[in-house]
């Protein structure tokens, strides 16, 4: 493990540990990730509250990472650069610039055992529609967690409605539940 969390770091250097599997950088200057590309066996990253903007590009060495935790930066996206990233379980880019869920249904497709998805705070604004559709992806989430958005859907009655904080369950296959926290906002 390496913990540099609480400091001023503006770049980190990972290539003196090969066998490091817990990265906890947060609460640094970082305004691009570290490049892991020699750390095979890195299983949880932790780059919240640093100065990361842009969309975060996932290297193709990314295959080993099980939790991803990038809370708090100036995201607007998470994609992968041409590779599978089969352990990838638990992401959390919640307070960012986040706009839309395409990241959500690509990184879905690349993430087969992807479970939970915390994307609050962002400044996703689409239709529960759209956001159903982009689900069809991600049937493998336990959880979803889109609070403080602008996830809006329109009534049959003409009124728009405008969610951020109620909680919607939505059934999926074995038990299986998505959580979409929003709010009510009539228009």
């Amino acid at each position: 493990s390496l913990n540099v969390s609480h400091n001023q770091l503006n770049y980190l250097d990972l290539s003196g540990v090969p066998r490091l599997e817990h990265l906890v950088a947060n609460n640094n200057s970082l305004s691009s990730p570290p490049d892991w590309a020699g750390c095979p066996d890195l299983k949880t990253v932790n780059l919240c509250d640093n100065f990361l903007s842009g969309p975060l590009l996932l290297p193709e060495d990314s295959c080993s990472i099980d939790d991803l935790r990038v809370d708090g930066n100036r995201i607007t996206a998470v994609c992968f650069q041409g590779t599978r990233c089969l352990s990838l379980a638990s992401v959390s880019i919640s307070d960012n610039r986040v706009e839309g869920l395409g990241w959500l249904a690509q990184i879905a497709r690349h993430c087969p055992r992807l479970e939970i998805v915390v994307a609050a705070q962002n400044r996703m604004s689409c239709s529960v529609a759209e956001a159903s559709e982009c689900l069809r992806w991600v049937s493998q989430l336990r959880s979803l967690d889109l609070r403080g958005n602008a996830l809006s859907s329109s009534p049959d009655n003409g009124e728009r409605l405008d969610y951020r904080y109620a909680s919607v369950l939505l059934p999926r296959p074995f038990f299986l539940y998505v959580i979409l926290t929003i709010c009510f906002m009539y228009y």
